[in-house]
């Protein structure tokens, strides 16, 4: 019996059953397979070939700029399907491979017909392959130390010693390519064939120190072929040892007229927070005692830390400061606190000898710790006294009253 199936996939399974007149049955399948219309080239394989780009009928085969001929294999999606080159006669199928001469060229096109299993569906393309100059650099190499592309920036980018002749060298990953180096403004000052070899004098100045340069790598074929720059910053290190500030117990200090003493005055703590600012973020500096002892390890930029002063007592430290290139200098830091002792060492009152005759001086002994007072027993006869006072620290202010008088018990 016939029966209508549609075919909408390119591929179709359609169950048969075969039912007897005694009711036994058999299952039977039958696939029917359109042929293909796919003119897709999968792949395009070659010695020598560096890339391959697919834009619809338009391929481009880049290859090594030194090759002569490549064996260019073209293979098709479909099994079934067949290609040749536009002026043959017959198609391959599948895949077929050329010999192609690129000798004293740089780019030739192929033009290919490509034919589908169902015949009257077809496809041209145009191959283009093109020669292409790897103009890379294999190597940057500053002073001997190799120097690694910095991507954030862009640049090859190299710290050196102030005043330093930088040996730069340079090697392009084909031998063959001629590397320039050129002043940021487009002066070549060296050129080499594969490697580059020079020194020079950098020019820079304060306060970035920074000398710009170009490097540009051409293939030997000329630079119609392929030519790349790079951009190269070699920065010397800051001499720099300036300080901006100096503080202590978060208050600014005095400062000499040479600009090489700090000084202040401090009260009431026996260790004082201190932050010292340099001009230059990449020296750093560190807080010693006039022996050399250090009391604030080295940090950059901006040191925090803290030293100790006793009561009543000036001290001196030294404050070290090292440029990022390795040159110190030191500055003096005086402190002096201020006494915070109330301790007396001694008072004496004027009282009169035991014949009543004369004036002696008399020493006060007794003293209570719980009331905080002193007691003298003097002359009922004496109708004033000289108190004197003396305390511990000589920085002390001492006011003595005229006295609270009273009677006393019996």
């Amino acid at each position: 019996m016939p029966a209508k199936v549609s075919l909408q996939a390119d591929i179709t399974n359609i169950q048969i059953k075969i039912i007897g007149e005694d009711g036994t049955f058999e299952e039977k399948l039958l696939i029917i397979e359109k042929k293909s219309d796919d003119v897709s080239i999968k792949e395009i394989l070659g010695e020598g070939i560096n890339n391959v780009e697919m834009q619809d009928e338009y391929i481009y085969v880049y290859v090594d700029e030194d090759l002569e001929e490549v064996d260019l294999e073209i293979k098709l999606n479909n099994s079934l399907a067949s290609l040749k080159l536009k002026d043959e006669a017959n198609y391959e199928l599948s895949q077929m491979t050329r010999n192609v001469n690129l000798s004293n060229v740089e780019s030739i096109n192929l033009d290919v017909d490509v034919k589908a299993e169902a015949e009257e569906i077809t496809k041209k393309y145009v191959i283009n392959i093109v020669k292409q100059a790897d103009i890379d650099l294999k190597k940057v190499e500053i002073n001997g130390e190799e120097i690694i592309y910095n991507e954030n920036t862009n640049k090859y980018e190299a710290v050196v010693p102030n005043g330093n002749k930088p040996e730069i060298k340079l090697t392009a990953k084909n031998e063959k390519h001629t590397v320039t180096l050129l002043a940021e403004a487009g002066t070549t000052l060296s050129s080499g064939t594969g490697v580059l070899n020079t020194t020079q004098t950098l020019t820079g100045m304060p306060p970035e120190l920074l000398d710009n340069f170009r490097i540009k790598v051409i293939s030997h074929h000329g630079e119609d072929l392929g030519s790349k720059e790079y951009n190269l910053s070699i920065r010397q290190k800051s001499k720099e040892t300036g300080i901006i500030y100096v503080k202590v117990d978060n208050l600014g200090t005095m400062v000499s007229s040479d600009g090489l003493s700090y000084s202040s005055t401090v009260a009431g703590k026996d260790k004082y927070p201190v932050e010292i600012k340099l001009t230059d973020e990449k020296a750093e500096v560190r807080i010693e005692d006039i022996d050399g002892n250090i009391i604030v390890t080295n940090q950059k930029g901006i040191l925090k830390g803290e030293i100790p002063v006793l009561t009543g007592e000036t001290k001196k430290f030294k404050l070290v400061v090292k440029s990022e290139n390795g040159e110190e200098k030191i500055y003096n830091l005086n402190l002096e606190r201020i006494s915070s002792s109330t301790q007396i060492e001694s008072i004496t009152v004027t009282d009169y000898d035991t014949e009543k005759v004369n004036i002696i001086t008399k020493p006060v002994t007794v003293y209570n710790e719980d009331t905080k007072t002193y007691k003298v027993i003097v002359s009922s006869a004496l109708y004033d006294t000289v108190v004197t006072v003396k305390t511990v620290s000589s920085m002390t202010d001492i006011t003595i009253d005229n006295g609270l008088s009273r009677k006393r018990k019996h």
